[in-house]
C-alpha cells in the first residue's frame, strides 16, 4: 500500500485477527442415527499470549432447544503463523445425541493460573444448524469413463425431505482464467436413518474440476456450505440404519457430562460476567475443575528426519484442498502411519501423509507444490496411528518417493519427438507464438493446437505453448522437474511451474 492511497483518504485502524475463531466445523450422522459427530478446530491467536500459558480449550454447546451446557475437550492439532501473528489450532471430535443435537456453542479457555476466558461471539454464541449436514464419509469422487463422478450424500432432518446440491464449476475458455459457472442438482431420497432423511446427488466432472470444485448442500433456507471435492475420498462408505456407538464414544459422552456437572459453578460465573460486559471476552478467577480436563499433548519433539525403508524423503511440501498435488488415490484413517500409507500407495511413485490422518498417492505432481517456507516446522501434526511421528499439517505434506520408481514417462505423439524438460519464466516466455489454457490438456491436444509450428511445450498441467523457435534463453533440466500430470490425462507429464515439457516437429 505504498504510494497508492491519496493523502486525503483516511484509513481505518489495522485489522486485528480474532483471538478465537472456530474453523472446519462439521456435523456428521453416524450409523444407526442415534448420534452425530461434532468435529472441528478452534484457532487461538497466540501472538501476545503464548500457547504455553493455556491449560485447556473447551467447546461448550447448547442443544437444539437452546438448553444445556455440555463440554467437549480439545487437543493441540498444529500451529501456524502469518504476517505478525501466530496461532495454535485445537481440534475436537465428539459424539452428541441426534435427538437433542446442537444449536450453538461458546469457547472456554482455561489458563495455567486457573483463570478462564469465555468467547461467545459477542453474546450470540457460535451458531450451528443441524437441518442439513454433508455426509463426507458417504461422499466421494470416482472414475467414470474418463470423467469423474461426484457423489454427494447429505442428512436432512425430518420432516424435510428435499435438498439441492449446488456446484461452482471452473470451465475453460479462450483466456487464462476459467469461467465460473453454477450448477444445481436435485438430490434424491434414499432412506431414513434416525431423525434424518438420507439424500444423494451426483454430477459428472471434467478434468481438474474433480480437484477444485466448491459445492453446497441446502434444504430450504438451511445450508452446509463451501465444501470442496478435493477433500473427498475415492470411496463412498455406506451408512447403516443400524449400529451402536463404540464403548469409547460412550465413555467420552459420559466424561463430557461429568465435566459439565463439576464445572457448572465456573460456567455460571463466566455467563454472568458475559452478560454485564460489552466485549466478547470475559475473565473469571473461578478455577475450572481439572479432574476431567487433561493438558493437550504437544506435537512430537523429535528432530529426526522422517524416513521409511525403500523410500527417499523429499521434505515438507505445500498442498491445497482445492488442487491436490497427489491425486492417484487417497484415504483418511485413524491408524495412519508411514508404513500404512506406503502399503496403500503400492505401485505409485510418491506417497504423502497429511493432517495426521490423510494419505495421498501419485506418480506425478498433479498441481503446483513447493517446499514449505519454514521447512519441517510446518509439518507438525502427529500421525493418527503413531504419535511419535509427524504426518504433515493443514495443507502441508510429508512427501516420500519410491526408490524403485522408474524414469519420468515420455509421451511421444505422431509427428513430434520429445526434446526434454526446459526452464521457462512467466515474465519472459520461452515459447510464445501461440498459447492456450486447457483444463482437459493432453500431449495430443497440445500437438493438435500447435500443428504447423516447429515446437510446442506443455506447462503447469494445463498450459500449451506453440512456436517456431525459442523466444528467450532456456536451460534443459532433469525430466523429473517436469513432474505435473496433464490436466486431461494423469498418465502424461505436462511440465511444472516455470518448466516446459518440450516437443519438436519431425
Amino acid at each position: 500500500m505504498i504510494d497508492v492511497v491519496p493523502a486525503s483518504v483516511t484509513l481505518t485502524d489495522a485489522i486485528i485477527p480474532y483471538d478465537v475463531k472456530p474453523v472446519a466445523l462439521q456435523l456428521t450422522l453416524q450409523n444407526g442415527g442415534s448420534e452425530i459427530t461434532f468435529s472441528g478446530e478452534i484457532r487461538v491467536r497466540t501472538t501476545t499470549r503464548p500457547a504455553s500459558q493455556i491449560s485447556s480449550v473447551q467447546v461448550v454447546y447448547k442443544d437444539r432447544t437452546g438448553a444445556g451446557s455440555n463440554k467437549i475437550s480439545t487437543s493441540v492439532k498444529g500451529t501456524a503463523a502469518g504476517f505478525d501473528d501466530s496461532f495454535t489450532f485445537y481440534a475436537f471430535s465428539a459424539p452428541i445425541s441426534s435427538q437433542s443435537s446442537i444449536s450453538s456453542f461458546t469457547v472456554l479457555i482455561t489458563l495455567g493460573s486457573g483463570a478462564t476466558e469465555s468467547y461467545d461471539n459477542n453474546g450470540a454464541g457460535f451458531p450451528m444448524q443441524d437441518t442439513i449436514m454433508l455426509q463426507k464419509p458417504q461422499s466421494c469422487v470416482t472414475d467414470s469413463g474418463g470423467q469423474k463422478l461426484l457423489t454427494v450424500t447429505a442428512a436432512v432432518r425430518l420432516p424435510a425431505t428435499s435438498a439441492e446440491l449446488t456446484l461452482s464449476l471452473k470451465v475453460p475458455r479462450d483466456v487464462i482464467t476459467p469461467e465460473l459457472q453454477s450448477q444445481t442438482v436435485a438430490m434424491s431420497q434414499k432412506t431414513i436413518i434416525g431423525p434424518y432423511n438420507i439424500v444423494t446427488g451426483t454430477y459428472l466432472l471434467e478434468g481438474s474440476q474433480a480437484e477444485n470444485t466448491k459445492f453446497d448442500v441446502s434444504a430450504g433456507q438451511a445450508k452446509d456450505t463451501f465444501k470442496s471435492t478435493g477433500d473427498l475420498g475415492t470411496t463412498c462408505v455406506p451408512l447403516s440404519s443400524t449400529g451402536s456407538s463404540s464403548s469409547s464414544s460412550s465413555s467420552s459422552s459420559s466424561s463430557s457430562s461429568s465435566s459439565s456437572s463439576s464445572s457448572s459453578s465456573s460456567t455460571s460465573s463466566s455467563s454472568s460476567s458475559s452478560s454485564s460486559s460489552s466485549t466478547s471476552t470475559t475473565l473469571s478467577t473461578s478455577r475450572v475443575s481439572t479432574s476431567t480436563t487433561s493438558q493437550p499433548s504437544p506435537p512430537p519433539s523429535s528432530t529426526s528426519t522422517p524416513s521409511h525403508p525403500g523410500y527417499t524423503y523429499q521434505g515438507c511440501y505445500t498442498d491445497s484442498t482445492s488442487a491436490r498435488v497427489l491425486k492417484g488415490k487417497s484415504q483418511s484413517t485413524s491408524s495412519n502411519t508411514y508404513a500404512s500409507c506406503a502399503t496403500y500407495c503400492t505401485g505409485y511413485t510418491y506417497f504423502g501423509v497429511q493432517y495426521g490422518s490423510q494419505c495421498y498417492c501419485g506418480n506425478l505432481f498433479s498441481n503446483p507444490t513447493a517446499p514449505a517456507p519454514k521447512g519441517e516446522l510446518e509439518c507438525n501434526m502427529k500421525c493418527s496411528g503413531d504419535s511419535t511421528k509427524v504426518c504433515g499439517a493443514g495443507n502441508r505434506m510429508n512427501l516420500f518417493k519410491n526408490q524403485a520408481a522408474g524414469p519420468m514417462p515420455v509421451n511421444n505423439v505422431a509427428g513430434w519427438s520429445y526434446t526434454g524438460c526446459y526452464t521457462d519464466s512467466t515474465s519472459a516466455r520461452v515459447i510464445k507464438d501461440k498459447y492456450n489454457y486447457d483444463n482437459a490438456l493432453t500431449i495430443e491436444r497440445c500437438a493438435g493446437l500447435c500443428k504447423g509450428y516447429k515446437i510446442f511445450g506443455t506447462e503447469y498441467a494445463n498450459q500449451c505453448y506453440c512456436g517456431n523457435s525459442y523466444a528467450g534463453p532456456t536451460t534443459k533440466v532433469q525430466d523429473g522437474e517436469c513432474g505435473y500430470t496433464c490436466a486431461g490425462n494423469v498418465a502424461q507429464a505436462c511440465g511444472a511451474g516455470n518448466r516446459l515439457s518440450v516437443y519438436t516437429a519431425v
